[in-house]
Parts: C-alpha cells; sequence; structure tokens
C-alpha cells in the first residue's frame, strides 16, 4: 500500500512538474517576445531621433543658405526695378518722340508735309516742315544808314508806328544790330531788329511801319517846337516876341525829338517864341502876332 501510495504520489508530482515546466516554457516564451518588442522599440526610437537630427541638420543648413542668400536676393530684386524703371524710362522716351512738339508758341502758317511722308531732320530750309506764325512776340525788321548805327545800341527803346494802324504808337527795345552793312540801291545800311513790348491786336506780320530810337532823354527841361527853330548866318535860333516886335534870338539846342527840341540856353521859360507863317493856302488863325501865332516856352 505504501508503494502505491508512492507511485500514485510520484504520477502526481510528475503531473506537476509537467504542468510547471509547461509554465516556464511558456513564460521565457513571453519573455522572449517582451526583449524582442522592448529592443524594436528602442531601435525604433533610436532611428526616430536620427532621423529627427537628419531633418534638423538639413532645416539649419537650408535656413543658413536662405539667410547667405538674401543680399543676393536683394540686389537681384534691385536688378529688377531699375529694369523696369528703365523700360517705364524708355517706353516714356518713346510716347515723348511720337509727339510732335513745337519749340514755341505760335501760330501755324504752313504745312509742307502730309500723313506718311517721311520727315528728314537737320534744321535747314529744305527740312522744314512746319511754319509757325508767333503771334504774341512781334519784331519790326528794318535798316538804318551808316551815319546812324553808330548812335544805336542794344536795349535802347524805340518808339514803333505801323502805317496801316493810323493813331497806334507802340513801344519796343532794339534787339540786332548787324555788325556788317549791305547794299540797298548803291547805300550801305544796316540791319536793325526792334522787338515790339506790346503788340496791337491789330498789327499783323508783314505790315510795314517805322521805329524811332530814342538815343538820350531828359525830364523838366525848356523845350520849344521844331518848327520854330530857324538858321539865320549859321546860326541857329528861334523869333521871340518882346514888347510887341520879333526878335531873332540865337539859342543853344540839346536832343530834340520828332516834335520839340531842348533849349540848353538863350530863352527863359515864360518867354514867347513866335511860329513861322502859314504857308499859302492854309486856313488862317486869330490873334497871331507878326510872323505867326505865340508860343508860351514852358517846361
Amino acid at each position: 500500500a505504501d508503494l502505491s501510495t508512492l507511485q500514485s504520489t510520484f504520477a502526481t508530482q510528475s503531473v506537476a512538474a509537467t504542468g510547471v515546466k509547461t509554465k516556464l516554457t511558456q513564460a521565457s516564451t513571453s519573455l522572449s517576445g517582451i526583449n524582442d518588442a522592448v529592443t524594436g522599440a528602442i531601435v525604433n526610437a533610436i532611428t526616430a531621433v536620427s532621423s529627427a537630427q537628419d531633418r534638423a541638420t538639413t532645416s539649419i543648413r537650408q535656413a543658413e543658405s536662405a539667410v547667405a542668400n538674401i543680399p543676393f536676393n536683394l540686389q537681384t530684386a534691385q536688378t529688377s526695378i531699375d529694369n523696369a524703371n528703365n523700360t517705364v524710362i524708355t517706353a516714356r522716351q518713346n510716347l515723348d518722340n511720337a509727339i510732335l512738339t513745337a519749340p514755341s508758341a505760335g501760330i501755324v502758317a504752313a504745312v509742307a508735309n502730309q500723313i506718311g511722308e517721311f520727315v528728314a531732320g537737320g534744321g535747314n530750309n529744305n527740312s522744314v516742315f512746319i511754319t509757325l506764325t508767333n503771334a504774341t512776340s512781334m519784331v519790326l525788321h528794318g535798316t538804318v544808314g551808316e551815319a546812324d548805327i553808330a548812335k544805336l545800341k542794344i536795349a535802347q527803346v524805340a518808339n514803333v508806328t505801323v502805317d496801316a494802324l493810323t493813331g497806334q504808337r507802340m513801344t519796343g527795345r532794339v534787339t540786332s544790330l548787324d555788325p556788317v552793312a549791305t547794299i540797298s540801291q548803291g547805300v550801305p545800311v544796316y540791319g536793325i531788329d526792334v522787338a515790339i513790348d506790346i503788340p496791337s491786336s491789330s498789327l499783323k506780320a508783314g505790315m510795314s511801319g517805322t521805329a524811332s530810337v530814342i538815343l538820350a532823354s531828359k525830364q523838366g527841361v525848356l523845350t520849344v517846337p521844331n518848327t520854330t527853330i530857324r538858321t539865320v548866318n549859321g546860326q541857329r535860333g528861334v523869333q521871340v516876341l518882346k514888347d510887341g516886335e520879333v526878335v531873332d534870338t540865337p539859342v543853344q539846342f540839346g536832343i530834340a525829338n520828332d516834335t520839340v527840341t531842348e533849349v540848353v540856353s538863350g530863352l527863359a521859360e515864360g518867354d514867347i517864341v513866335v511860329i513861322p507863317q502859314a504857308r499859302a493856302g492854309a486856313s488862317a488863325q486869330p490873334n497871331r502876332g507878326p510872323g505867326g501865332g505865340p508860343v508860351f516856352i514852358g517846361r
């Protein structure tokens, strides 16, 4: 009985040992799986860290390269802006060149060409495209003799009258004097230009006129009409009415214009100068003294 019990106990223990062995095997298998899982996780973590480091390094290099390229990019951008500005300037110049601009304001007097025709430059008379007339600035072109040219200077004031504009008087200034004479009808003359200060609205290009250049001027001086001046025995003077008698009086004269002459000496303010007798056929004037009518000398 004891042997049977021992055998039964041994069999039971063997079965138990087999179960334990089976559990140990299972535990070993589980431990091996856990080790594999841990090892794989560590490997994946290391790989992920390495990849992150590589990406970070690449990003840093790209950022450094971008920073290094900033000056070059700015220069490229500035070059692009300059090129665009040059393009705009060229386009504006082309637009300006497409517009015909006159050198000054004026009225178109003649057009020598038509649309589509080629116009050559050069500035000579054969290449004139449009002729302009300056209506706001008028110049009187004239001539003077050799005896007067030495008296004239640039910027001298002149009184201008135009034959077609009766009663209108304009002022101007000498703007040009020819340095060399030209021969007109066998007489040497010098060209002169007088620019009119304020042209009359009725003044037209091509009209003829006369300019009287003022060589000198004085104010507050005694004057006598030019018609009263006489020359007797080479002595210039006037006739003065004194005590009812006409007396020839020598006078020293100064500057003169078309109507009056300055008296330097020989007369006093208030003297009565006689105007020469009117020509035959002229209407008689009452209250004339001997030889003609009286003129009171004054300033």
